[in-house]
């Protein structure tokens, strides 16, 4: 990871930018790594995206269920070190496949609870097909429509909030109002440095995006309010910030320059500039070696 520092009209805005791949096909899977927060709640990260485990009067509540069939037949197997009881209810907090696709080796039967987006987009999936699509047997079965819902499930309540947009359609923020723990999904960061920052007015530098397909529309989002930071700079491409800077062009007539540049572009700490017009976007460093790119 390389640190960022550009300038910007006297602001300075600091990113880290983190690297995701995919595993290659029939790579080791990453061990899991059990926290308890409190007698009955913990968290298992590792896997896929951090899995919540809420053991409660008769059986346990899982919160996102891992990345694979093998990574969720994982999670499974460190539940059983910690109670006997089964596993009868899971809380999807949005539809990404790090958080879905373990669903297929939960056992048939279990509760599957999602917000509404969170299902159409599992659908959507689901017809699209592929790898990566979500297990067809463990489609949601209870779907969350409002903004709040409070449920309690085996002796235990829950607070099942959704705002949006958010990272996908149809995120879940899941709250235990008893033990004050909070399950955000990818809502919130924290691996970042600068997680809650105010990014408007700002260039946000990233080595790469992470992926999700909900990026173009938070962003356009973004540039509709206000919020957005006035430039992104890139050291990979990525076409779905690209198309969210395009459909706000289009919608609101406004939009903010997302440039790719070369590493060592990224890799300074000098100050840059970056400006665009009707011929193109260009970004100037004016330190070691004048770092330079330009796209038409």
């Amino acid at each position: 990871m390389r640190r960022t520092i550009f300038r910007y009209s006297g602001v300075v805005s600091v990113a880290l930018g983190m690297l995701f791949v995919p595993a290659a096909a029939g790579a080791q899977q990453q061990a899991l790594s059990v926290q308890q927060l409190t007698s009955d709640v913990y968290v298992v990260t590792g896997g896929g995206g951090n899995s919540g485990v809420v053991i409660g009067a008769d059986g346990v509540v899982v919160i996102d269920a891992k990345t694979s069939p093998e990574s969720g037949k994982a999670l499974l197997a460190e539940i059983a070190k910690l109670t006997p009881k089964p596993v009868t209810d899971v809380i999807l907090t949005h539809s990404d496949g790090d958080h879905v696709n373990g669903l297929a080796s939960f056992p048939s039967g279990v509760h599957v609870i999602a917000q509404e987006g969170c299902r159409n987009e599992m659908r959507a999936a689901l017809d699209a097909g592929g790898r990566g699509a979500p297990p067809a047997d463990h489609m949601p079965t209870k779907v969350i429509a409002g903004d709040l819902e409070r449920v309690t499930l085996d002796g235990v309540a829950f607070e099942l909030h959704h705002w949006a947009p958010a990272h996908t359609s149809g995120d879940l923020v899941v709250y235990l109002p008893a033990q004050k723990i909070v399950f955000t999904g990818d809502i919130i960061d924290a691996r970042h440095p600068q997680h809650g920052a105010n990014v408007a007015g700002r260039i946000l530098v990233m080595r790469t995006g992470r992926g999700s397909s909900s990026s173009s529309s938070v962003l356009a989002e973004a540039i509709r309010a206000g919020t957005a930071p006035v430039a992104i700079v890139l050291g990979e491409a990525d076409p779905i910030l690209a198309l969210g800077a395009i459909v706000a062009r289009e919608l609101f007539g406004t939009t903010i320059p997302v440039i790719v540049t070369a590493e060592s572009a990224l890799s300074t700490d000098d100050p840059a500039t970056v400006r665009a017009d009707e011929t193109g976007v260009e970004l100037r460093g004016r330190g070691r070696g004048h770092p330079t790119a330009r796209r038409g």
